[in-house]
């Protein structure tokens, strides 16, 4: 994906062109983590207090119920609704039960276990879907680009048949960057 900001600049673009433009988001009953700084530094260290020696498919099961159980704990102070807490304890266990995988698929291959950040932005990158709905926009096509956190940007679609994909995380997920790092520091104690 290319900047928003280039983006604009290389098609005289306004500051309005955005996912916002397109799909502008209601923030009424959402999760707020602004001013849950406490709360989620006492989470983090509530899960990384139940780190295991080894990670395997049952320690992962019990740092997503822990994960899960501080989640719940803490969101009195953030909001989440229930689904949402589901889907953040989901998408905690995935990311972990990819890197599992990906260290095993390197020890069968007498390989060293790879870096977490190439096996979190696979598992992120293959959670990114097209949205069908499309807008038109001059003698464009516009089509808005999710993955597990949300709205990540645009797909723009020229007459000639280019295709463009434009990163604007804006509207995504504030609490993507948090889970990254709980996650890292997860896997750099295991790790250790």
């Amino acid at each position: 994906m290319i900047p928003l900001r280039q983006f604009r600049a290389q098609h005289n673009l306004p500051e309005t062109f955005s996912v916002e433009f397109f799909e502008p988001k209601d923030y009424t009953g959402l999760a707020d983590i602004r001013h849950a700084a406490p709360q989620l530094n006492q989470l983090r260290q509530m899960v990384l207090n139940v780190c295991p020696k080894s990670l395997t498919l049952e320690t992962i099961n019990q740092l997503a119920q822990t994960f899960r159980a501080a989640l719940e704990k803490y969101n009195p102070s953030i909001g989440l609704k229930p689904v949402e807490i589901d889907y953040a304890v989901a998408g905690f266990s995935d990311v972990l039960q990819a890197f599992l995988y990906a260290c095993l698929r390197a020890n069968a291959e007498k390989m060293p276990p790879p870096a977490f950040d190439t096996v979190y932005q696979t598992w992120l990158n293959d959670s990114q879907r097209v949205a069908a709905r499309e807008f038109p926009y001059n003698d464009w096509i516009v089509q808005i680009i999710h993955n597990a956190y949300g709205r990540v940007g645009l797909l723009v679609r020229f007459p000639d048949g280019r295709s463009i994909a434009v990163a604007d995380n804006t509207l995504a997920c504030p609490a993507e960057r948090f889970t990254f790092h709980l996650l890292q520091e997860i896997v750099e104690q295991l790790t250790e």
